[in-house]
């Protein structure tokens, strides 16, 4: 027969009057008995209402308070109708138990007369009294109370959950959602209760498989009741993936339940990988256009000694027998020089700052005027197709530079089939709405010509798409390219007001998107495109007035112009120029000055002697142009301009052409 089980709390300061009440009520062996025990007043209080025990047993004196001081705080906090106490003291003064008793003390005893049997009989009595004080009408009151209070808690919670943002999901022991808040079911895609209609593991709405964070997690949660918050991505219902800031807590209880609460950090996590793009985008600009700084400055010094070079190489050349045997050096020397000045087209086209012409031209007629000479560059081998865009919107772009530009994504595509493929060259108008991931941040929405040059060649890895618009930059093998194709491409494109979006894999192909900005339709005028001129130079009388601080290209583009019978003025900086037109006597029909000079620029002094010369011409030549043409890409209706390095001949032409050209 099992023992019934009865709680004692025995409130003495003494252990050793502890240990001998409590070695009389193990002497029962009818009756178990749990033994709490408190030392002072205010720790019997405290154990009196978290314990709930069945019988109280209280020592008169204490260390801070006397046992009716207990009994009247006791008796305040309503304590005594659900257990009696039962007063105990070392000494029999009737005056106290009186005391004890009108304080709601069931009894009195003596410590001294304390049996084994005396103290059980008395504890018996005071629980049968008890129960038989306490009426049903208060056992219905007091449940009555508590489940309306369980019931205003319950309500309070629900409306809590239901209106939080943050979702929250129970679960039991198996780990299957038994409740989940609106928030909850709208953050996965889900109707309210949809998720509770089936039973559903809250770990299958996690992506990939449990790792340690989970894991651990969930042991610190079994051992501690809660755990540290993490990062977990959760499985939409449409497939998606869910960020979510993802923390647990155990509730106590025979189901074993849990809850967790999920804040959804999506948009927070997109802003952080925005903003991680940005500053790498905005350190690589930085360090293109440190870059891009150097290789402009590097190509307009080039071009200048280039300029000497090929002008004094032809003017050899010109100056002996064809069938002297220097004019084949010199013949080399030419085709080097020719080389050098691709090399340093390219390096200004990745700076930005060679002088583009640009007219409006609808990007359909420069692919079909291509057609033929790119079959012949990629090979027989490689399937080309022109897919043009019909009702095409124009653009204003230099065609020769667009020309570069395909002819240099072409041949990269030639390069990467080297087994033969297909080529896709289309046009087509583009309105881009909206931002869209992987355009450049500086895109801005609004009407594209789109040009797509596509390949089915070997593609590209991430990697090598993050560096493939740098200089120098090249998968090819040593000696087969010098890694400035690319970056002239960007930078053509860019100076142009365009944006370059690239997609590709590894065994997959490439795609370079090229969108050019629509021209405004009060602008849509197509202009031709002139062939080069076989016309030969001709001789002059004018004044030419050269204006150039390199000595080399002074000397050169003076003999020249002497030659060909110019009277020649120079001059080796605007200040000097400036000076020697100031002379009424001179006559000057021709300003031939470098754009970038020390003390003052060309653009400055063309504007101050057409004010004091009016109807004086100007032409400009340089190896890149100042803010005026370079920064802003194009060159102003009324600029003449001629690109270093050049040769005498194109040198001649281009004067004879400035100076016959009538203003209107």
């Amino acid at each position: 027969m099992s023992k019934n089980s009865i709680k004692i709390l025995i409130i003495d300061d003494s252990p050793e009057d502890r240990e001998v009440l409590k070695r009389f009520l193990e002497e029962d062996d009818q009756v178990s008995y749990e033994i709490l025990e408190g030392d002072y007043g205010e720790q019997g209080i405290q154990l009196c209402l978290l314990e709930k025990p069945d019988c109280v047993l209280l020592d008169y004196q204490l260390p801070d308070m006397d046992g009716l001081e207990v009994l009247d705080q006791i008796a305040d906090k309503k304590a005594l109708s659900r257990f009696p106490v039962i007063m105990i003291t070392g000494s029999g003064d009737e005056v106290t138990a009186v005391k004890a008793m009108k304080s709601g003390a069931f009894d009195y005893l003596v410590k001294e007369r304390i049996t084994a049997g005396s103290l059980k009989k008395v504890i018996r009595q005071a629980l049968e009294k008890i129960q038989t004080n306490l009426k049903l009408e208060e056992r219905t009151f007091i449940l009555k109370m508590k489940n309306q209070e369980m019931q205003r808690l319950s309500s309070k919670l629900q409306k809590v959950l239901e209106s939080n943002i943050m979702g929250v999901f129970f679960w039991n022991k198996d780990g299957i959602i038994i409740d989940a808040n609106a928030a909850f079911h709208s953050l996965l895609g889900y109707g309210p209760g949809e998720l509770l209609a089936t039973p559903t593991r809250w770990r299958d709405l996690t992506v990939g498989e449990m790792d340690y964070r989970n894991e651990a997690g969930l042991r610190t949660l079994a051992d501690t009741g809660t755990m540290e918050p993490y990062e977990q991505l959760l499985l939409h219902k449409n497939g998606n993936q869910v960020d979510v800031y993802l923390g647990f807590a155990f509730l106590e209880g025979p189901e074993g339940e849990s809850v967790a609460f999920c804040l959804d950090i999506t948009q927070r996590k997109k802003f952080e990988h925005a903003l991680r793009q940005s500053e790498n985008q905005l350190r690589q600009s930085q360090k293109m256009e440190a870059v891009g700084k150097l290789a402009g400055g590097i190509a307009h010094d080039f071009n200048n000694l280039l300029t000497s070079i090929t002008g004094f190489t032809s003017l050899s050349r010109a100056s002996l027998e064809a069938s002297h045997p220097v004019q084949e050096y010199l013949q080399e020397v030419a085709k080097a020089a020719e080389r050098a000045a691709a090399l340093t087209h390219q390096l200004l086209a990745y700076s930005r700052k060679q002088v583009i012409a640009p007219k409006v031209s609808n990007l359909n007629d420069i692919v079909s005027n291509m057609d033929k000479m790119l079959q012949r560059v990629i090979g027989e081998d490689i399937d080309l197709l022109t897919v043009p865009g019909k009702d095409l919107w124009l653009t204003r772009i230099d065609p020769g530079q667009l020309e570069q530009v395909i002819l240099n994504l072409a041949i990269n595509a030639r390069d990467a089939m080297p087994k033969g493929g297909k080529l896709v060259i289309e046009t087509a108008n583009a309105q881009i709405k909206a931002f869209q991931p992987g355009m450049p941040a500086e895109m801005a929405p609004g009407p594209y010509i789109r040009l797509a040059i596509s390949d089915t060649g070997a593609g590209m890895s991430q990697a090598i798409q993050e560096q493939i618009f740098e200089p120098f930059f090249t998968t090819k093998p040593v000696g087969h390219g010098t890694g400035l194709g690319l970056s002239m491409v960007d930078g053509i494109i860019k100076q142009s007001g365009g944006h370059i979006l690239v997609s590709s894999s590894p065994g997959q192909g490439a795609s370079f998107k090229i969108y050019l900005p629509r021209l405004p339709a009060d602008q849509e005028a197509v202009e031709p495109i002139a062939g080069p001129s076989v016309e030969a130079a001709r001789p002059g009388k004018e004044a030419v007035l050269v204006v150039e601080d390199e000595d080399t290209v002074r000397r050169l583009v003076k003999h020249v112009l002497q030659t060909y019978g110019y009277n020649v003025l120079e001059a080796a900086n605007g200040v000097e120029a400036e000076k020697l037109a100031s002379d009424p006597g001179l006559t000057i029909d021709l300003l031939l000055t470098d754009v970038i000079m020390s003390h003052m620029g060309g653009r400055e002094l063309a504007q101050k002697l057409m004010k004091s010369r009016p109807g004086i011409k100007v032409m400009y030549m340089s190896g890149y142009t100042d803010d005026a043409i370079v920064q802003h890409g194009v060159l102003e209706s009324t600029a003449y301009f001629i690109q270093k390095p050049f040769s005498p001949q194109s040198l001649l032409l281009k004067i004879r052409e400035v100076l016959e050209t009538v203003e209107a």
